[in-house]
């Protein structure tokens, strides 16, 4: 298989964790979860706090253990703690006082260590969410609801959590990402600050270059002179600069922040391939359904939930980074509540007012996105389709090529016209909230800036510090309304994802048939213990549409009238279907009383007639080792007159009066009502169906092959390259090798005339020699190998995979059509094969050819008939909608 890895500086990267593990870990979550904590406790710090390193230390150690996170921030609080009290004095203002003895220190200290582990305790058991619930005014949390997205990042973690299929395993992974992010976007925020005030600082020189130290503007040569010593200072400081503070912060940003990235993208690829893999392939049923359902790709589905997880994700992201700056707020602001009353409310209208303006915008942006990437996802299907099937489309007709094109200048013309008005809101959008940001919002931030200049509590280094504070203090009140185009993104998505979440639970209400098997000795062997043949058995079938489900009574018959001849000797295999009636668009079919010993059947019958939904039928027993659910289109029932023979009603009293003792597999099955005893007088036919094996193959008329796949692998549906060794896999080769050149799979290759004798030789080559070219292709990834193809060679690699690759013959054989496509030659080889390899089964072939026709031996009339061919046993015809058995010539 291909390498999951790829490098980055050396080191391993994947974001792939071992799914048998319960709760297991991505690659270096521990190792970042332990640096990031430390990276946290050595950066934020108070002055004099030289303990930081060691509880750095002993943060990392416990977060790589993975112990409790109540234990890891409890640890962490007491941690900024001791330094304080370590380092207290007493008050300055009272020099009089006793500081406060070691003895006091050490007590004060266990008890905010115990005061700590209790908040960290209550907050993770949720106990102290639940308490600020209860004491939380009603009208405090309605303006919390409108100012942040509480309701939208709940639905989206339902909508994620319903694709995790492991318990608690999202809350497991959520958790270790927001300690891993909080740690280090809050580090790395704290760093910007000092970052921010030497580049202010920087450029505060460069401004004041021309101004003399009283603040008045230089004029005089004197003047020009001090303004080059200036400016060779400056020039001068650009290096330390650039080595002492940009490219550490740089190293530290890039650094941290790629780990944070890591953390992150292991969670969203995860997720993503919950979508498109996992729960996918959770349920067979599936991938059928999302075919069936929308022309969107698993591909389109796990995009809608990446966009969920990175907006959800990005809400905290951009927060974390900016609380460190938001943190120096309100100490200032609580000093200045004009500031307060006069400012901030003008700034919260005049945004509040912008983001109903970006909300109506961005509604109507998500509704032309979500219509276009509809008709965006049906073009892309239709153009697939037809290039896929160019050169049907061009022997179609006159017309063909003409229709297509404007089939598909309409979903063009569509989807243009749409991404027309989609772009021309946005860019809409854009302008205004670019115009309201830098010149309304900015303006009032500088008001606000000037007049704590003004009050002396800002100096000129800190006026870019505290314009990007004030800027995010806004952006985190007004979170919900700054982030409505995104939000109003996420939720459409969830509504999609929400959708195919509907369709794959729906989809795994299993629309099978109730069949049982027969005990294992009735079965398996006779009286006698010799090996039995195989049966089915289907009576009065009937099956509704509806969604309620409709069970069948399955049943074997008394294992005297079919598992014995009348002069005691093991009967053969025997198919038996009385009363059926099923129906499929226009074809109805009726069985009235059919039954089959093992052998080989031709089905015939015109086109629609309902040969291939007979298969469909019987492969969707439930008792079968795979069950395909019955299609919705397929309905199934009795006919309003049952046909009822004696032996139906023999049958069931033996079944009712023995379901113990004579070994036969029985479910009462309810259709309206628990069925009542048999009277045996009265003629009762009863329904049920009895399979004699799970063990039951179609072939179908169509088959499927994976792109970019060895043959060989899917063959055997295993990586039998990668897990096999060497001796194995080539013993599997040339198996299927020589299988498919005993049907004559391959063409010899004809030789050169200089080494060509005859014409024999011309034609023929060593069998070793063709078994050695198939054995290489076998092994050798392509594209779409099976469609190199021709229809005679897929008939035959198909029939060898489900058929001859096996030890035995499956019970029951369904084929429709499979050997339509091969030549008379192939077809006879492949006759011979199936008729020696199958001959304890019941198969039944599709059959459309070489209809003959022989006197009726009773009027003398000339009737049709299917010729033997050697082949079959016998031909089930459908005529005037009712399946009859009848003799082949």
């Amino acid at each position: 298989m291909t390498d999951l890895e790829e490098h980055l500086f050396g080191i391993p990267l994947s974001t792939h964790r071992d799914r048998s593990i319960q709760h297991g870990q991505f690659p270096y979550s521990l190792w970042i979860a332990a640096i990031s904590i430390a990276f946290f406790r050595s950066t934020i710090h108070s002055k004099g706090d030289y303990s930081r390193w060691i509880f750095a230390g002993v943060l990392g150690y416990m977060a790589y253990e993975s112990m409790p996170y109540e234990y890891i921030f409890g640890m962490e609080l007491f941690s900024y703690i001791v330094p304080l009290v370590m380092n207290y004095t007493g008050d300055s203002n009272n020099k009089s006082k006793t500081p406060p003895a070691m003895e006091q220190k050490l007590a004060f200290l266990g008890g905010c260590g115990a005061l700590c582990w209790s908040i960290c305790h209550a907050a993770g058991s949720g106990a102290l969410i639940r308490w600020m619930g209860l004491i939380t005014p009603s009208f405090v949390k309605s303006t919390l609801l409108a100012l942040f997205p509480v309701e939208e990042i709940q639905a989206a973690y339902n909508i994620v959590d319903h694709f995790i299929w492991e318990p608690g395993l999202l809350q497991h992974q959520v958790s270790r990402l927001f300690f891993i992010t909080f740690h280090i976007q809050c580090g790395i925020g704290y760093l910007g600050i000092d970052f921010l005030k030497a580049e202010q600082e920087r450029r505060n020189q460069l401004v004041r270059m021309d101004l003399k130290d009283d603040g008045k503007k230089k004029k005089d040569s004197k003047d020009s002179d001090a303004m080059l010593t200036k400016s060779r200072k400056f020039q001068r400081s650009a290096a330390p600069f650039i080595f002492f503070v940009a490219v550490p912060y740089m190293i530290k940003i890039i650094t941290f922040g790629n780990m944070n990235a890591f953390a992150f993208a292991c969670f969203n690829n995860d997720v993503h391939r919950a979508v498109r893999l996992h729960d996918l392939f959770d349920h067979e049923n599936n991938l059928v359904a999302l075919a069936s359902h929308s022309a969107k790709s698993p591909a389109d589905y796990a995009g809608y939930m990446t966009v969920v997880v990175s907006t959800t994700y990005d809400l905290f992201n951009r927060k974390l980074f900016s609380l460190p700056k938001v943190m120096l707020l309100p100490m200032i602001m609580m000093k200045q509540p004009k500031l307060l009353a006069q400012i901030f409310p003008i700034i919260f209208l005049t945004d509040w007012m912008k983001g109903r303006a970006v909300a109506y915008m961005t509604k109507r942006i998500e509704q032309l996105e979500k219509e276009t990437q509809k008709i965006t996802a049906m073009r892309s299907k239709v153009e697939s389709f037809d290039i896929k099937n160019a050169e049907l489309l061009q022997r179609a007709g006159a017309g063909a090529t003409d229709f297509t094109r404007r089939r598909w200048e309409e979903l063009t013309e569509q989807i243009q016209v749409k991404n027309i008005a989609k772009d021309l809101t946005a860019r809409t959008k854009g302008f205004f909230a670019w115009i309201e940001r830098n010149f309304v919002f900015s303006v009032l931030i500088d008001c606000a800036l000037a007049h704590l200049i003004a009050v002396g509590k800002l100096v000129s280094a800190d006026i870019f510090v505290f314009s990007r504070a004030i800027e995010d203090a806004v952006d985190t009140v007004l979170m919900k309304s700054r982030s409505e185009a995104e939000l109003a993104r996420m939720m459409t998505q969830i509504d999609n994802l929400k959708d195919i979440a509907s369709v794959w639970e729906n989809a795994k209400s299993r629309n099978l048939i109730n069949c049982n098997l027969p005990p294992e000795r009735s079965l398996l062997t006779t009286e006698g213990g010799e090996p039995e043949r195989s049966m089915v058995v289907i009576r009065n079938l009937l099956y509704s549409r509806a969604k309620s489900r409709n069970l069948i009574n399955c049943n074997l018959p008394p294992e005297r009238s079919l598992l014995t001849a009348e002069g005691g000797e093991p009967e053969r295999s025997m198919v038996v279907i009385r009363n059926l009636l099923y129906s499929r668009g226009t074809a109805m079919v009726r069985v009235d009383h059919l039954e089959l010993k093992a052998g080989i059947y031709a089905l015939t019958g015109g086109n629609g007639s309902g040969k291939s939904t007979l298969f469909r039928v019987i492969m969707s027993c439930s008792s079968n080792a795979r069950g395909i659910d019955l299609s919705q289109s397929i309905s199934l029932s009795t006919p309003l007159e049952p046909f009822v023979e004696e032996d139906d009603i023999e049958r069931e009293q033996s079944c009712e009066s023995s379901e113990v003792e004579s070994e036969v597999a029985s479910v009462v099955v309810e259709v309206a009502e628990e069925p009542s005893a048999v009277d045996p007088e009265e003629t009762h036919p009863r329904l049920s169906i009895t399979m004699p094996s799970s063990d039951v193959v179609e072939i179908s008329q169509t088959f499927y092959w994976p792109l970019y796949t060895k043959p060989i692998d899917w063959i055997y549906q295993e990586y039998v390259t990668d897990t096999c060794d060497e001796a194995e896999m080539q013993s599997r080769v040339r198996r299927v090798a020589e299988e498919l050149d005993a049907l004559e799979f391959a063409q010899a290759p004809i030789e050169s005339e200089q080494n060509v004798t005859s014409l024999e030789e011309s034609t023929m080559a060593p069998s070793a020699d063709i078994v050695s070219g198939i054995m290489d292709q076998l092994v050798e990834e392509k594209e779409d190998w099976f469609n190199d193809l021709s229809g005679g060679q897929r008939s035959k690699v198909e029939l060898v995979r489900k058929v001859f690759l096996h030890e035995q013959c499956p019970g029951v054989l369904l084929i429709d059509e499979t050997m339509a496509p091969l030549d008379p030659k192939s077809k006879a080889l492949v006759m011979a094969k199936i008729k020696a390899f199958c001959a304890g089964s019941v198969v039944i072939v599709i059959y459309h050819t070489d209809v003959g026709r022989e006197t009726d031996g009773e009027g003398g009339e000339a009737v049709e008939c299917v010729p033997s061919n050697d082949f079959f046993d016998g031909n089930l015809h459908v005529e005037n909608k009712i399946l009859h058995l009848r003799p082949v010539c």
